[in-house]
């Protein structure tokens, strides 16, 4: 049985949250990924926005695929450029 995008989030983050974005707006599973976009605040108290992705297959982060945008449009572009 595969598990669920908060499934996997737990296994590899347990419940530790970014501290740059630590508040999940949504998770889900696209392809072979579990994501996750969480939305905090900048150095200059700007909106950021976190787009995470977890490798369903190995239940390890995907590193290079994360990153930060100063949008939630952006952050939505970005997860269905990579799905």
């Amino acid at each position: 049985m595969s598990k669920s995008a908060n499934q996997l989030f737990k296994k590899v983050y347990g419940t530790s949250t970014n501290f740059m974005t630590p508040d999940v707006l949504k998770r889900g599973i696209k392809g072979n990924f579990a994501y996750e976009i969480s939305e905090g605040e900048g150095f200059n108290r700007e909106p950021i926005f976190g787009v995470t992705f977890i490798n369903r297959s190995t239940e390890t982060q995907e590193y290079d695929l994360s990153k930060m945008v100063y949008s939630l449009q952006e952050a939505n572009e970005y997860l269905e450029e990579v799905s």
